[in-house]
């Protein structure tokens, strides 16, 4: 009886060790497969970040690009007025991007 007693507890510790290898082989491989998956997460978070910058870039250019072509509007504005004024003896002509003058007939 002492020696199936023994027996079985054997069997039991090795059935359990057993179950704690694979349980643990499992752990490590989903813990693998977790730190792939974050490894890419944090490079497409860089690329994202990096395609934000380069759209906040762009967007600043844009708007810039937008205020001096409001300025040059409103001035060509002023200058045709100024020209409507004097009698529409003169005309507009652009010269270069954000330079106008006016000239008399």
């Amino acid at each position: 009886p002492a020696a199936d007693s023994n027996l079985t507890n054997e069997v039991n510790t090795s059935t359990e060790v057993s179950e704690l290898r694979a349980s643990l082989k499992a752990a490590e491989e989903a813990c693998e497969k977790q730190r792939r998956e974050n490894e890419l997460l944090v490079a497409r978070l860089a690329s994202v970040e990096a395609q934000r910058w380069t759209l906040l870039d762009q967007c600043r250019e844009w708007r810039e690009r937008c205020e001096q072509e409001q300025i040059y509007a409103k001035d060509l504005l002023l200058r045709s007025n100024a020209t409507d004024e004097d009698g529409g003896a003169g005309h507009v002509q652009v010269k270069e991007h954000n330079q106008v003058s006016i000239e008399s007939d």
